[in-house]
């Protein structure tokens, strides 16, 4: 979870959730289930701020009932928030923020907002040339000529996401494909373990140092007519779409009114970022990284999902494989993709397709998986006799402790 200020809205957390909780919102979801399913998927360490930010939700969409506000209240004024941020270790200008920032928020949803949130129509998906894995040259102020790799973006009619990559080159004449793929990335965040064990495994499979944006109706207008004017497609890598975390710096698409202004401060942008740390290279070359994006070790690019917390990526890709790689092993990751998503519907599905399985896969595999579904749904009482089951031949000591701590609200919730 990434925290960057005290306000209700200020991590990383907090913010996706409500991303997600109006996307679901749009497509016609009812906020009360909507809230249900978002409760599930989040643990103690992340409760103020998932709590807090549904409240802030379900009072815009006009349905914050009184028990629930009762629970956020509780929060703030049991000191049970600063008590967490405390353990995050917070200092005391944070603390007397979030302190004064809580209290107000409080006041605010205690007052039912006049006028609430109405549906929108969501975004409709666009076809755009800039699509992931595109290349983009473009030719710097001494007229070198650079490249950009489009990855993370996403097109529709009245919005934009593009997200790009810069490369190491630097020469004379327009790239070719050939000089692109013994090329690098200036980031050093790709499989490079020193950065992880800092950060996140699910940045394994990232570049951290992008060039990112959000563009609205007016920058989504311009955006092609600027690509088109100041880069030249050279050439299409597979889609590396899911390896976008973090933003370095933006183009200013939404900014300036014509070409010419966007063209001198984006030359000045990728100068600059070039010039920044130009030896700060990724450990394989573009080619091998293309090699390993397109692998068809199946479980290589679930992994890879995995990691990344893209289940529905996996979803997508087990089920549009043929029938024949369809195998157990493979069919019992699909049903862990579903459990995953944690909704009552996804749980279900993950069931109907364990069941089949029961003697198709070790006691271990099927025990735990299975005993997820059912924990989450929640169905205690089958739930218990999986994990009890799955813990006896477990020999993963991550696991061991999940399973223990599963067992354990088990047994906490009996007597409810």
């Amino acid at each position: 979870m990434g925290v960057w200020s005290a306000a209700i809205f200020g991590s990383d957390t907090a913010c996706d959730l409500k991303d997600n909780f109006f996307k679901r919102y749009n497509q016609g979801e009812e906020p009360q289930s909507i809230k249900n399913d978002i409760l599930k998927q989040f643990g103690e360490e992340e409760k103020c701020d998932v709590i807090f930010a549904l409240a802030d939700c379900m009072w815009q969409v006009g349905e914050l009932d009184n028990q629930f506000l009762d629970e956020v209240t509780s929060l703030v004024l049991n000191g049970e928030d600063i008590a967490h941020a405390k353990s995050l270790d917070a200092d005391e200008q944070f603390l007397k923020q979030r302190e004064k920032i809580t209290k107000k928020f409080i006041k605010k949803i205690s007052v039912k907002k006049a006028k609430s949130t109405k549906r929108v129509s969501p975004p409709v998906p666009v076809k755009s040339k800039y699509i992931n894995g595109t290349v983009l040259a473009f030719q710097y102020s001494d007229q070198t000529w650079g490249a950009l790799i489009v990855i993370g973006g996403k097109h529709f009619d009245k919005e934009t996401y593009y997200t790009y990559i810069q490369t190491s080159l630097r020469i004379k004449n327009i790239p070719s494909m050939e000089d692109i793929y013994s090329s690098y990335i200036i980031d050093r965040s790709f499989h490079n373990m020193n950065y992880i064990a800092e950060r996140s495994p699910s940045l394994y499979y990232t570049f951290t140092n992008c060039i990112l944006g959000y563009l609205k109706a007016t920058g989504t207008k311009r955006f092609e007519k600027y690509n088109d004017q100041f880069f030249e497609i050279v050439g299409r890598l597979s889609d590396w779409g899911d390896c976008s975390s973090g933003i370095f710096s933006r183009l200013g698409y939404d900014k300036y009114k014509t070409y010419e202004e966007f063209q001198i401060e984006s030359i000045k942008e990728l100068t600059e970022r070039y010039q920044d740390n130009p030896e700060a290279y990724t450990s394989m070359n573009i080619k091998e990284i293309e090699e390993e994006m397109t692998s068809q070790d199946i479980n290589v690019i679930i992994e890879k999902y995995n990691i990344c917390q893209k289940y529905d990526k996996i979803i997508h890709f087990i089920k549009q494989l043929p029938s024949y790689q369809q195998i157990p092993q493979i069919l019992r990751q699909l049903a862990a993709a579903y459990n995953n998503k944690g909704n009552k519907e996804s749980l279900l599905k993950a069931i109907n397709i364990l069941v089949p399985l029961k003697d198709q896969l070790s006691d271990y595999e099927y025990c735990y998986t299975l005993g997820y579904s059912y924990f989450f749904l929640p169905d205690y009482i089958q739930a218990q006799a999986l994990l009890e089951k799955a813990l006896s031949c477990c020999e993963i000591d991550e696991k061991t402790r999940q399973i223990k701590e599963m067992l354990k609200e088990i047994e906490n919730n009996k007597g409810e």
